[in-house]
């Protein structure tokens, strides 16, 4: 009998591999996208574990394939009780290989471009057995002197193979469960229910990546919400931002016992006001990619030198200055 991966087995492959690699996707796009980010770590789940899993059927059927010549020779020699491919654990380092189960023995076969007999083969007679164990896709060999651990599809159905139980009527009754789940959609009504479900996860995946690129910041965005953070307020609008060191145009000469209610409170509320735009300003400046010294050049501007601009390939700004108003700088997307 050939022990080999079924569709339960390609499916728990799907589900681990697709859902580890979402939850990672998931913290990374929120991080760098906000909550829109938990979309695009989804559909990256599924889509990796789906190819993932595409990935291994194809490598498992070569690997098969592979191994027919090895079978024709080892059968001529002696009956095989069971069959499949395995990897030998020899602690961090996996060795993957064949592995057959005979009257006389446990034979295990390193992997070779041809399988080619006595290269990297390993026998472990029955009568030198003494325990085994298996645990989930683990299969644990003991002799008097060492354990043998090999990963292997069906590790229960190995251990009674081994044990010289009669697995034959479990393992028929496992390849049966298997046949009627893939008959059930083998009848008509049965496929269109398949399409109609591929269809619509397919349509829902395109719904998420639609929302994903309608819903997520753009750089800019992400830099107009920092600097909202840092200088507490700023003005802006369809693909501009603001950042005002004087708010309030608050004169500096202005004494304030002058001041209005407003402008009192205002005053109160923010006495770092002037600190907080030009550490925005400077922040804004960075992340969008313009020129060190273009902090420098505002910093230097002065009310005869009028309005000033600067731009990159993606980004524009432009910056006055007035006594009375302070510095006014205005970010534009192009």
């Amino acid at each position: 009998m050939y022990f080999k991966n079924g569709l339960r087995e390609y499916l728990i492959t799907t589900g681990i591999c697709g859902g580890g690699f979402g939850l990672f996707m998931c913290i990374y796009f929120v991080w760098i996208s906000g909550p829109v980010g938990i979309l695009a770590g989804i559909v990256s789940g599924v889509l990796f574990g789906a190819l993932f899993t595409g990935f291994c059927a194809v490598q498992s059927r070569q690997f098969e394939k592979s191994a027919e010549m090895l079978r024709e020779k080892v059968a001529e020699e002696k009956a095989i009780i069971c069959q499949g491919a395995a990897t030998q654990q020899k602690g961090a380092k996996g060795i993957v290989g064949w592995m057959f189960l005979t009257s006389g023995a446990l034979e295990f076969y390193r992997r070779r471009v041809d399988f080619g007999i006595g290269d990297g083969k390993f026998i472990i007679f029955r009568d030198d057995i003494v325990g085994v164990e298996a645990k989930v896709n683990r299969l644990m060999v003991r002799t008097e002197n060492q354990v043998y651990t090999f990963t292997v599809n069906r590790a229960g159905l190995w251990k009674e193979a081994l044990l010289g139980e009669d697995f034959a009527e479990e393992y028929r009754k496992s390849m049966e469960k298997e046949a009627t789940f893939l008959e059930n959609f083998s009848s008509k009504g049965d496929k269109k229910k398949l399409i109609l479900a591929g269809g619509g996860g397919a349509a829902v995946l395109i719904i998420l990546l639609v929302a994903f690129v309608l819903l997520r910041q753009s750089e800019f965005e992400k830099v107009q919400n920092e600097a909202v953070q840092i200088a507490g307020s700023i003005s802006s609008g369809d693909g501009y931002f603001t950042i005002d060191t004087n708010y309030m145009d608050i004169p500096s000469d202005k004494d304030t016992s002058d001041y209005t209610q407003q402008e009192l409170a205002w005053r109160i509320a923010k006495p770092d006001e002037q600190s907080k735009a030009l550490e925005a300003i400077r922040m804004a400046n960075e992340a969008l990619g313009f020129n060190d010294s273009l902090y420098s050049k505002m910093m230097n501007t002065t009310a005869l030198m009028g309005r000033q601009d600067a731009e990159t390939k993606k980004y524009r700004v432009s910056w006055t200055y007035h006594p009375d108003r302070g510095l006014e700088v205005t970010y534009e997307e192009k």
